[in-house]
């Protein structure tokens, strides 16, 4: 739902959106949900900001900042804190909640049998959290790392000295940082050698996590992979270069080319990497359960592997963001919610749902983040480009909103600089910066 962007001549990673607790009258934003979901969704749920997922229930997230959930209550899961205030980010484990809140404060609520749900005494400063199966972890805005939870396999032993991380990511028993100077830490268990991070990465500008295997994506738009290698999809392809997305399966591995085609290579018992014939256009690409999701420019959604997940609704479209899993989620630019896939409980998102920003799904639930939208500001930033002394990026704009790029070059900077205003005109707006004089830079999205 958050993103952060971190700039080093050559390219910037990731992007952090944020987006205001205030929202104009009028406004709208829907989402899409697929597959055979169960029918108790609240029916009237009201403007939805995002969604994420997890092992059986759903959450919701309004204008407000209030969240809502339902599906599988086995673990308590659906227990809202009656005092949880307004939220304006969540994270969905197996049977477990995560929920930032504006003053970056952390709740949590759900299974806690490995105190998965028990936040760390003095956390604050929070900028983006994440849940794993049974543990939870957050980033904080000084570019630390805390996490907590499962630990028999180190999940929660950060490496000493982690420091100006801009981007995390969690497997199936191990997590990967990204720092700013592009070189990536890893924890957790090591028994496909899936944390043995190769000595040669240092210009890493964005990270994924499968279950027992890493890929990194470089500033030079390669790939590189470790860890568990049984069904080659640590085997990077040779000569694949242009690479401008990453994602990590269980055991297999995609790349997105700034061509817009894609790449896949690893264990095809599934089909997982037989990517349709003439697949173009495609702006993200998604992993998950069985299933692989590629997100078209035209707002098209094309899958493949196998299983229910792959039976994308007839005539979808106008799809701004997707979520892969055994059930798949799309959301919609008029924030609505489609699903399709496996039928587990607190799947069905209902009709009345509206405003969802963002989408997300771990293991077969969904969460529900509601806001002002424009839709597409919940995901990260179009065709991001780099070339000596100037990094750039494209994002869609709204008629009657301004947005604002904002800028640091060190984590530790007291204050953001920021670039002129631009207004929104309905086009697509592509943005550069020449005046980086240092390694790096750090870029905030606003929007309102």
């Amino acid at each position: 739902m958050t993103r952060l962007l971190e700039s080093s001549k050559l390219l910037v990673a990731i992007i952090l959106m944020i987006w205001s607790l205030e929202f104009p009258a009028g406004a709208s934003s829907p989402l899409v949900v697929w597959g055979n979901p169960p029918d108790d969704t609240p029916a009237n749920l009201g403007e939805l900001r995002a969604i994420t997922a997890a092992m059986g229930h759903c959450v919701a997230l309004d204008v407000d900042g209030a969240v809502t959930a339902w599906g599988a209550n086995w673990s308590g899961q659906l227990d809202v804190p009656p005092f949880l205030g307004p939220v304006v980010a969540v994270a969905a484990g197996d049977t477990h909640t995560v929920a930032l809140r504006p003053n970056g404060t952390v709740a949590a609520w759900g299974d806690n049998s490995y105190l998965q749900c028990q936040i760390p005494a003095g956390l604050w400063n929070v900028a983006a959290v994440a849940a794993g199966g049974l543990n939870s972890m957050a980033l904080k805005r000084d570019g630390t790392v805390v996490a907590w939870g499962y630990e028999d396999y180190g999940q929660t032993r950060l490496p000493p000295d982690l420091r100006n991380v801009v981007a995390i990511s969690v497997g199936g028993t191990h997590a990967l940082a990204l720092k700013a100077d592009g070189t990536v830490a890893a924890w957790g268990a090591n028994d496909q050698r899936q944390t043995e991070v190769p000595a040669h990465l240092t210009n890493a500008v964005a990270i994924a996590a499968g279950l027992q295997h890493s890929l990194a994506l470089t500033a030079q738009g390669t790939v590189v992979a470790w860890g568990d290698n049984s069904g080659n999809q640590t085997n990077v392809p040779a000569g694949l270069r242009e690479v401008v997305g990453i994602d990590a399966g269980d055991y297999f591995s995609l790349a997105l080319k700034a061509d817009g085609t894609v790449v896949a290579w690893g264990d095809n018992s599934y089909g997982l990497t037989d990517v349709p014939e003439g697949l173009t256009g495609v702006v993200r690409i998604e992993t998950g359960g069985y299933t692989a999701l590629a997100l078209k420019a035209d707002g098209t959604v094309v899958a493949w592997g196998a299983g229910t997940a792959t039976n994308v609704p007839p005539g979808l479209s106008n799809v701004v963001d997707v979520v892969a899993a055994s059930t798949c989620v799309a959301l919609k630019r008029d924030g609505t919610i489609v699903t399709w896939g496996a039928a587990l409980p607190g799947q069905v998102i209902a009709a009345a749902l509206r405003k969802v920003v963002a989408a997300d799904y771990s293991g077969g639930a969904i969460v529900a983040l509601l806001g002002d939208g424009p839709l597409e500001v919940s995901r990260p930033v179009a065709d991001p480009f780099w070339r000596p002394a100037e990094f750039g990026f494209s994002f869609p704009t709204e008629r009657g909103k301004v947005y604002l790029v904002e800028f640091k070059d060190a984590l530790t900077d007291q204050t953001w600089g920021a670039f002129p205003l631009v207004r929104g005109n309905g086009q697509v707006h592509t943005w550069s910066d020449t005046s980086a004089l240092g390694t790096s830079r750090f870029y905030w999205v606003r929007c309102w």
